[in-house]
């Protein structure tokens, strides 16, 4: 009996923590989409075709590289698949993996811009105008964060696309690093194309 009971204590236990855990990293946030204007951003990235797990080794890269040898801080990190991978070869699949900058006044713009001309010479750089988006908010508190985004919100967010007439392509992951939060949009107007992306 005794021995049953020490059992009980730690699978109990060990459920809480896994309870806790899922909280933290936020399996159960409550998937909603709402719309708004976003940006514009300063993008900078490196086109892939391929598999789209080296799109998030990019986007690592280049963020990392970004923070630690350049004077501006980016706002967080960016995807952006261009393609279903159940209806697309994974040799062909087109995406985008890189780092983006928001501005709040001119002078910080400025001090970006100083930054982007030196990363032109590295990566591509485009500015973003502002979108009219349809966007689920989801807590970033890292790579497992992504993981349960991802298998919580696609099926809602392909449901989202299909009632509200969207496009099924581009969809973008903005990652707020600081802010510890991710969106994951779906434009509701015009979008620049793969090959739009110089």
């Amino acid at each position: 009996m005794k021995k049953m009971k020490t059992t009980l204590s730690v699978l109990g236990a060990l459920i809480i923590v896994i309870g806790l855990a899922l909280y933290y990293y936020g399996f159960f946030t409550r998937i909603q989409f709402s719309e708004k204007k976003m940006g514009p951003f300063y993008l900078v990235y490196e086109k892939h075709i391929g598999n789209y797990k080296e799109t998030e080794k990019i986007m690592d890269r280049i963020y990392e590289d970004v923070l630690n040898n350049y004077t501006v801080r980016p706002t967080g990190t960016f995807s952006m698949y261009y393609n279903d991978p159940e209806l697309t070869y994974e040799h062909e699949l087109k995406s985008l993996g890189g780092c983006f900058f928001e501005f709040s006044d001119n002078k910080q713009r400025d001090e970006i811009e100083k930054q982007l001309k030196i990363l032109r010479k590295k990566y591509r750089v485009q500015i973003s105008p502002w979108l009219t988006t349809s966007y689920c908010e989801f807590p970033f508190k890292g790579k497992l964060s992504v993981l349960f985004a991802r298998y919580r919100i696609s099926p809602k967010l392909i449901e989202h696309i299909m009632r509200g007439g969207y496009r099924l392509a581009p969809i973008t992951e903005l990652f707020y690093v600081p802010d510890q939060k991710m969106l994951v949009t779906v434009q509701t107007g015009f979008y620049p194309t793969f090959r739009m992306m110089r």
